[in-house]
């Protein structure tokens, strides 16, 4: 009936195939999803296969992981939720092919989207791959050198550089810089250690004693009260210093369990885990500060927990989502939730972070992804929901 329909009236044929398709048994389903996707592809139809890809099978299928899903959502004008899923690919990659995945995403931030700032932080993912990398290493020192800086932005080198058994060539002087710019020792230790692999030198050596004497006093336990000032300063210093990680860690735990929270602090301890692969670490510290935060900083804690439920789904499907990381829905933070919803097959947070994304698309994109969380929700059988 479909393919008679088809000679006649195209449109009504598709979405005929594609109740067909939805009405199937679960078990079926994946076939008659895959061929509908290959027609709407031969067709040109982007906001069409959007709609498919954007649905909780789509994880099983391969979909979301794939390079063709990267071509549809950069000719659909999605670049926010592009970079996002490419940073998922390049996850699942190693070597070059880890390394060209993430310069594409930095230059997807730094091109379509136009966020010189993600462009230069997502530099610093690349430089912990590649540390000659000339284009991150450009993008990472005028980053640097701007008043933007934020505490997560090193965490992703800061283990890489401390490990270094050769020269990093310029970045190594870069991270050094970077600390004493910041004011924190740590990083200004690991940056000069490094450094010395280039090329050993009396000034440099120089350097170094000094900041090891300043990180020695300035972790010291002051003569009078602990403040909370004291406190987010030793982290910020400790935090850098890979040879103290495990204190690092216990204290991180005592100080989001006690308190004052502070939203630098909980950046830095969840990037850091993140960048060191310890995922269930960055799990429950985003938890943790999800719990504590307060207006605001909601939004910048929840980006936290997804980006750590995302990379909790890469040897399979992430966690479910729970309420505290989709209530409410935000545009900032929707490409991140809609990945994970599909990774999770939670058709609710899915069909949320489509809404929330939409009104940053172009209309007919916009259109597209109603339609899939719509489409998604009638296939859970939440017809009131979806209407």
């Amino acid at each position: 009936f479909t393919e008679a329909l088809a000679r006649r009236d195209p449109a009504l044929a598709d979405a005929f195939a594609e109740a067909w398709t939805f009405a199937a048994p679960a078990d079926e389903r994946a076939g008659s999803l895959v061929a509908l996707a290959r027609a709407r592809a031969a067709r040109g139809d982007v906001e069409g296969q959007l709609a498919l890809a954007l649905q909780p099978g789509a994880n099983q299928l391969g979909v979301v992981r794939s390079e063709a899903f990267s071509g549809l959502l950069l000719r659909a004008g999605l670049p926010a939720l592009l970079a996002e899923q490419i940073a998922l690919r390049a996850r699942d990659a190693a070597g070059d092919e880890r390394c060209r995945l993430l310069v594409e995403r930095m230059r997807v931030l730094a091109g379509p989207l136009s966020d010189s700032v993600a462009a230069a932080r997502a530099s610093a993912d690349v430089l912990a791959q590649a540390p000659a990398e000339p284009e991150a290493l450009s993008r990472l020192e005028a980053y640097l050198d701007s008043e933007q800086v934020g505490p997560g932005a090193l965490a992703a080198l800061v283990d890489r550089v401390a490990r270094a058994e050769g020269p990093l060539g310029p970045l190594a002087d870069l991270v050094a810089a970077a600390g004493a710019r910041a004011k924190n020792p740590g990083l200004e230790v690991v940056g000069l250690r490094a450094a010395l692999l280039n090329g050993d030198s009396p000034k440099l050596r120089e350097r170094l004693a000094s900041a090891e004497a300043a990180c020695h006093a300035r972790l010291a336990p002051p003569s009078g009260p602990i403040t909370p000032e004291w406190r987010r300063d030793r982290l910020r210093i400790l935090g850098a210093l890979a040879e103290r990680r495990d204190e690092w860690s216990r204290e991180v735990d005592a100080y989001l369990h006690d308190g004052p929270w502070s939203a630098e602090v909980l950046e830095l301890a969840v990037e850091r885990a993140l960048a060191t692969g310890e995922v269930e670490q960055a799990l429950r510290w985003a938890r943790a500060g999800l719990e504590r935060a307060l207006g605001t900083q909601r939004s910048a804690a929840r980006r936290l927990l997804l980006r750590a439920m995302l990379a909790a789904g890469g040897a399979g499907d992430p966690p479910s989502l729970g309420l505290d990381a989709r209530d409410p829905a935000d545009a900032a933070n929707a490409p991140l939730a809609l990945l994970v919803a599909i990774g999770a097959g939670d058709v609710a947070a899915l069909a949320g972070a489509c809404e929330a994304l939409a009104p940053t698309a172009p209309p007919r994109t916009a259109a597209a992804l109603l339609r899939a969380g719509a489409r998604a929700l009638l296939s859970a059988g939440l017809v009131g929901e979806a209407r």
